[in-house]
């Protein structure tokens, strides 16, 4: 079979939406299938490369950072895939089937998909392409878009999210029976346990934004490191919020048992998760689904998550790891110090 897989952001550009696209697509080919990726590229990326048996072509775009794109940005993502694609059609390039990852931006290609290439499509979503699930972003983005997300929807074959939460806020935007609930998965053949030294340390990894709520956990971290004095916590990701989260270290003392470790290639998380003791997942919105977050989990680490949306069916509080509620400072620092 002949599929097609857009998505504005693939590895190693992006955060865990871009891997999941990558693993699906990845498994796919190793079932004898041929998959053919439209992304955006980034600085210095190839155009066009072989990547496990996957053709991935990128096209221009404005991004500037690894780790987040603005919605102008993934506008012009849009703008130059809507044109890519029309020239690859008029090469005589045909497919059987089209999986596009995200309702917002990628989704609004759907329905110009289908016509093209006279193909069905399958549409995932995974959290922010939705209106109410990330209320910190995109809010303008979802209200402007709103009547093109409703077009995407409406010409979906079918329709997956990663979390029932999602389900329901994809239902409220449109009233649709097609939705099936598939949540996110771990390749536990990558993520495993490690036997490696361990230090007393929380793990967070993630962008750097506040969703992720990285200012609570650095103002929360000098409660836990006085109880326990060789605590340490570390910090992978970047974002924009970097610069100011670091003058925060500063201001509480903090410098000294804080480490911002920055981007850290995927092949190298598993190390990276093995040498915690605690991974912190206190998103302001679900945390269901987390690939950072089942990533951890499959290397042995309990979790510390907020109990947001579906978050309690894959942390079993007191089994493995604690759910908190959000932004409550001594919860979290009880459960910290355990």
């Amino acid at each position: 079979m002949r599929i097609l897989l857009l998505n504005y952001e693939f590895p190693p550009v992006g955060g865990g939406g871009g891997y999941v696209s990558y693993n699906v697509a990845k498994r796919l080919v190793e079932r004898g299938h041929s998959v053919t990726v439209v992304t955006a590229t980034y600085r210095n990326l190839k155009a066009e490369e072989d990547v496990d048996g996957i053709q991935v072509f990128r096209v221009p775009s404005l991004r500037k950072r690894m780790e987040r794109s603005t919605s102008f940005e993934m506008f012009t993502y849009i703008i130059l895939a809507f044109l890519f694609l029309t020239v690859l059609r008029l090469r005589g390039r045909r497919f059987d089937v089209a999986h596009i990852h995200f309702a917002l931006p990628t989704g609004l290609l759907g329905p110009w998909v289908k016509f093209l290439f006279r193909v069905r499509y399958l549409l995932t979503i995974h959290g922010t392409d939705v209106p109410g699930n990330d209320k910190t972003r995109f809010r303008m983005s979802h209200e402007i878009s709103r009547p093109f997300l409703i077009f995407s929807l409406g010409n979906a074959a079918h329709i997956s999210t990663v979390t029932p939460h999602l389900k329901e806020l994809t239902q409220n935007v449109m009233k649709l029976n097609n939705i099936s609930v598939i949540p996110n998965g771990v390749n536990t053949q990558a993520f495993y346990p490690r036997d490696v030294k361990k230090e007393n340390a929380l793990i967070f990894l993630g962008r750097l934004i506040p969703i992720k709520s990285p200012e609570f956990i650095i103002t929360a971290f000098p409660h836990i490191q006085r109880r326990v004095h060789d605590a340490e916590l570390i910090i992978g990701g970047d974002g924009y919020l970097r610069e100011t989260l670091e003058r925060l270290t500063e201001r509480e003392g903090m410098a000294n048992h804080v480490n911002f470790v920055g981007w850290i290639p995927h092949n190298e998380l598993p190390e990276f998760y093995s040498a915690g003791k605690i991974f912190l997942s206190l998103q302001k919105h679900d945390n269901f689904g987390s690939l950072a977050m089942l990533e951890a989990m499959a290397c042995g680490l309990p979790v510390i998550a907020t109990d947001t949306g579906n978050t309690s069916l894959q942390v079993k509080d007191g089994v493995n790891g604690f759910l908190i509620r959000q932004d409550d400072r001594g919860q979290f620092v009880e459960k910290a110090v355990y």
